[in-house]
């Protein structure tokens, strides 16, 4: 009986790349057409392969219920989920894998697998109804088919040195609007490639590539020795993008080996991964135990807010503040963007901090952190985005006109120049010095034969002056540098001690950037409340912009028309009580009270002072912020379905039981 979490951590694993059952296939030739082996005679052609982009495939699928192999043929494991004889004595069970694994690193014995092809797992699987599997994975097969786009946004390559093993961030929205995080680890394995006499490349996988004179001479045998990339997805509901890093950082030296083993022990670690529930808004970890390693999984803190599992104080590292609130500003007035770096798991990063900072008001437009080379044309469509890609396009990106621009690796942020070749938009002026050049020098009077550049394009409106300056003085009293910290503590020379100082501090900034933008946000809009008119569900923006002083207008006639506002509005009339109504009513007094100093009024009455504000008045309580306090819950070790379903109820009624005690309830299941 397979047992599913609602709100499982994991909810599916995917290992996407190339193997031998997949073959190399040139990305400019189709899905259908011959692979290189195919068609290529001589043996120097071996050497070609290091020059060429591949097509990679979707090798296998792990859910909590479900575990597929799509190559070479769609099969079901029969095996799968674990029963509950999974860790009696079970050699397959992967603390047991670790266990033989190091005695036989320990023994120096040396294995070789020999070509390996789908006669090695087909002992484990079923054919079955191909289309009903994948139906029950919680991806659907065109999802699934999909993502090695995003795994590979350069396509797949061989390589003849061994690249370090690295990892990504995903963010997928369907139609609906639902998004899907995953964490992408993307691992190198050795192979030696053999043309046969029929010009058929035969795969050997090498479990010791460095072992033995045979692996540096075997260009001279007529074979080529390489790494080839495969990457293993880990996906979930929710945002927890370090927790899962964390988790695949525990797999590279078990799935580079042979494919047995890798599949057995994915099998494995994905079902502790789906087993794990997440914790609710509040004040409880859920710590669990995957491959000796604990692993923290950190509440929201709020139900209305998104859980925050990455460091977002990054952006602050890569830009200064003027040109990062340029990007806040631009993101608040919706407009055209596109992040470029040369680092793919940054731009998600960095990407995700923005829409952080910009709650309670959520993007309701195209997002897609990573766009493959294939897809840069979506720089080209209409309407609201934001896009990220890597820096190599930057050329491609500019000449998109009127895109926003944000350079992560520069830490700089441009709008590109509007080109317009109608006769009506014609001054001399805007003249781009390539025009100006060909009219003089060709003799050329007939003006729509040459392209005019708007020299001053859109521009992005400044943040109000009062809010901006505050935040300012925050970031720098604040000063989001880790290595500050380093300089006065002692070393930590065991790992969970680092990992626990770091894992403290980088919550630290978390919660004292997401407080300073918070305060922000409720002081660029408190004086809205003043103008809304609950019972007929009316916002007088014209006696609103009335009231803003005018170098602050311009902000405010961009953002009150942009679709963000609107449903910030939406919520206001409908009286809906989050974080930002807490908070701007916590601080009113505090307001009223520099607004009464402003104005030379009389004391105000504790009921006046509880009004809304009639003007904007930005105040600010970050010298009272107190960091967050949780209460742990550690999940017990999972040996088998029936135990740990059991054990885990078990302690969740101890900490229930306890909790009550102290006036505090939390339900995790």
């Amino acid at each position: 009986m397979a047992f599913n979490l609602y709100n499982r951590f994991a909810e599916l694993m995917l290992v996407v790349g190339l193997d031998e059952n997949t073959g190399l296939t040139p990305v400019h030739k189709g899905a259908a057409a011959a692979s290189v082996e195919e068609e290529e005679e001589d043996e120097d052609s071996l050497s070609s392969l290091f020059f060429r982009q591949y097509e990679a495939q979707v090798l296998a699928a792990i859910s909590s219920s479900k575990a597929l192999v799509f190559q070479p043929n769609l099969m079901e494991d029969p095996s799968y989920p674990p029963r509950s004889d999974f860790a009696n004595g079970d050699s397959t069970n992967f603390h047991n894998l670790r266990r033989s694994r190091m005695a036989a690193n320990s023994s120096g014995s040396r294995r070789q697998v020999q070509a390996v092809n789908a006669a090695v797992i087909k002992q484990h699987l079923n054919k079955g109804d191909s289309s009903k599997s994948v139906a029950d994975l919680p991806l659907s097969k065109d999802a699934i088919e999909s993502i090695t786009t995003f795994c590979f946004p350069d396509n797949a390559q061989v390589y003849r040195q061994k690249p370090d093993s690295n990892i990504h961030f995903l963010v997928l929205t369907d139609v609906s609007g639902s998004k899907t995080y995953a964490s992408c680890l993307t691992f190198y394995k050795p192979y030696r490639l053999t043309k046969d006499d029929g010009g058929t490349i035969q795969f050997e996988l090498r479990t010791h590539p460095h072992s033995g004179p045979g692996w540096r001479r075997a260009s001279e045998e007529g074979s080529v020795d390489c790494y080839i990339p495969q990457c293993c997805v880990l996906v979930s509901k929710y945002p927890y993008f370090y927790a899962m890093k964390e988790c695949l950082s525990c797999m590279i030296s078990h799935v580079e080996r042979d494919l047995e083993e890798m599949y057995q022990f994915i099998k494995d670690f994905t079902y502790t991964m789906t087993m794990a529930p997440v914790p609710p808004a509040g004040s409880v970890i859920v710590e669990m135990s995957v491959y000796n390693l604990s692993v923290s999984l950190f509440p929201s803190e709020s139900p209305e807010k998104p859980v925050i599992d990455l460091p977002l104080h990054l952006a602050f590292l890569c830009f200064p503040v003027d040109d990062l609130l340029s990007i806040f500003t631009a993101i608040l007035c919706e407009e055209r963007l596109a992040f470029v770096s040369f680092n793919y798991a940054l731009l998600t990063i960095i990407m995700e901090s923005f829409l952080y900072y910009i709650l309670p008001m959520t993007w309701r437009f195209t997002y897609v952190p990573i766009l493959s080379a294939s897809s840069l044309e979506l720089l080209e469509a209409p309407g609201t985005f934001m896009m990220g890609c890597h820096s190599k396009h930057l050329d491609v990106v500019e000449q998109v006109e009127g895109l926003v621009v944000v350079n992560i690796d520069e830490g700089t942020v441009t709008i590109n120049p509007t080109t317009n070749a109608g006769l009506g938009s014609y001054h001399p002026h805007n003249l781009s010095l390539s025009s100006v050049s060909a009219f003089t020098n060709s003799g050329v009077h007939d003006r729509s034969e040459f392209t005019l550049v708007d020299q001053s394009p859109q521009t992005i409106p400044s943040l109000p002056e009062e809010p901006a300056k505050l935040f300012k003085n925050i970031c720098k009293r604040a000063k989001f540098q880790m290595e500050l910290s380093d300089v006065q503590r002692p070393f930590y020379y065991d790992i969970e001690e680092e990992r626990a100082f770091r894992m403290k501090k980088c919550l630290q900034f978390n919660t004292e950037i997401g407080f300073a933008f918070l305060e922000m946000m409720v002081n660029l809009f408190r004086g809205t409340l003043s103008y809304l008119k609950i019972d007929l569900r009316r916002f007088n923006k014209q006696q609103f912009l009335e009231s803003i002083a005018d170098c602050n207008r311009p902000f405010y006639q961009k953002v009150l028309n942009t679709d963000m506002f609107k449903q910030f509005l939406e919520d206001r009339l409908s009286e809906k009580v989050d974080y930002w109504t807490d908070h701007e009513i916590r601080t009113r007094p505090y307001a009223k009270r520099i607004s009464q100093d402003m104005d030379a009024s009389p004391g105000l009455s504790h009921r006046q002072q509880m009004k809304p504000m009639r003007k904007q008045v930005s105040v600010t309580t970050f010298s009272s912020l107190a960091p967050r306090t949780f209460e742990i819950l550690r999940l017990p070790a999972l040996n088998d379905t029936a135990t740990y379903v059991k054990h885990s109820l078990n302690m969740l009624n101890k900490t229930i039981e306890a909790s009550a005690r102290d006036g505090i309830v939390t339900v995790i299941f």
